[in-house]
């Protein structure tokens, strides 16, 4: 073994800081790309702008009315008439979708449901367009974002469901109640509004 010079201990430790220094640089993008591999992200290119029905309105409005009338039907007949117009009443036909923010800032406008707070999980008192408080949550992950309101009265749930092409939305909108024998499922296509 060589003697140690105070040359090759100078090469020595500039190798080292090199060493270090690539490190301390690498650190923090391997940190970066776990944490991105484990949050599920709100901030998907793919999922921002404003995104319109696909169908006619009067179409799937025929579609929200059937699923309605599937769960009425098994009601006794002096219920079902009510409870048909309050769910049509109550399940409006959302016309176009907006996303825009991020992170805290994230804001998803589903027909006149806005909800404008982080899509983490994490529950929001507001106020319905009918005037009703309840409480609200919305969670993205996997290209899937699933917004919960919460009422005395039962439960409305929208799924939103990105394709891989990132050109359509599958809107998935339930009506659950103690009050019903059933919840009321229908399902809306939506496409990317071309400005």
């Amino acid at each position: 073994r060589p003697p140690m010079t105070l040359k090759r201990l100078c090469t020595m430790k500039h190798s080292l800081s090199a060493l270090l220094a690539a490190f301390a640089l690498l650190a923090p993008i391997s940190l970066a790309q776990a944490q991105d591999a484990e949050a599920p992200s709100v901030e998907a290119p793919t999922l921002r702008g404003r995104w319109i029905v696909a169908a006619s309105i009067r179409s799937v409005e025929t579609r929200r009315d059937a699923a309605i009338e599937r769960v009425t039907d098994e009601m006794n007949i002096f219920a079902r008439g009510i409870a048909g117009r309050r769910l049509r009443a109550g399940m409006p036909v959302p016309r176009q979708i907006e996303f825009s923010g991020t992170g805290a800032s994230f804001r998803a406008k589903v027909g006149d449901y806005d909800l404008n707070f982080p899509a983490d999980g994490s529950r929001h008192a507001m106020t319905d367009p009918f005037g009703e408080d309840i409480s609200s949550s919305q969670g993205y992950r996997n290209g899937r974002l699933r917004q919960v309101m919460r009422a005395d009265g039962g439960t409305l749930t929208h799924v939103l469901q990105l394709s891989e092409d990132g050109l359509t939305l599958t809107l998935t909108i339930r009506i659950g109640s103690p009050r019903l024998p059933a919840d009321v499922v229908y399902r809306v296509q939506i496409g990317r509004a071309h400005v």
